[in-house]
């Protein structure tokens, strides 16, 4: 296989979403040949669009000269919540061209960017359980997500109710129980029962 594979490179959704850290290396100074070599290899896996969490808009002009649909939306600073939603809906449209494979990237992948990528999850219903979405990214990532990740995922509206100082989770379908393998993309997870 041509290239090398970028840093914390993993699929979420197999042949479609994809995540790793910023291409070529983060830091101010990234490395020319290695972000090449990076770009080869993630051309050779099919992805054709770069989704860059960046506060600057940096390399995109490099990966639109070599090819890649760009798109450009800065989960800024420590709290990224203000954007939140913006960038679920943008992940979301992006991939409803059945034609695009998507990689997402930010610098590192830091203790917000799977918090992000589990909150898509829950948005754009292809997962209906937080703590399902949760768990599938930390045994992706093969490391529990933080405190400040978590807070990302948005939990299901419709499945709370609140009385007062106490809130009480209503279950709509029956348990599902987990078998002991453990999915690597969430499109190995089929389709749940209802």
């Amino acid at each position: 296989m041509a290239g090398l594979k970028p840093n914390d490179f993993n699929w979420i959704i197999e042949g479609k979403l994809a995540v790793s850290e910023c291409i070529g290396g983060g830091g101010l100074t990234p490395r020319k040949i290695r972000r090449e070599e990076e770009i080869q290899w993630i051309k050779s896996q099919g992805i054709n669009a770069i989704f860059s969490l960046l506060d600057s808009d940096f390399n995109l002009k490099n990966y639109q000269e070599v090819g890649f649909r760009t798109y450009h939306y800065p989960a800024v600073g420590e709290h990224p919540t203000t954007s939140l939603y913006t960038i679920f809906d943008a992940i979301k449209e992006a991939l409803s061209d059945k034609d695009i494979k998507l990689l997402i990237h930010r610098e590192t992948l830091d203790e917000y960017v799977p918090g992000i990528l589990a909150g898509y999850l829950i948005h754009s219903e292809l997962l209906n359980d937080p703590i399902l979405a949760r768990t599938i990214l930390e045994r992706i990532l093969g490391k529990p997500l933080s405190p400040e990740s978590i807070a990302l995922i948005p939990p299901l509206e419709s499945s709370f109710v609140n009385f007062g100082a106490v809130t009480y989770t209503a279950t709509t379908t029956k348990p599902k129980t987990v078998s002991d393998t453990k999915p690597k993309t969430v499109s190995e997870l089929g389709t749940l029962d209802e």
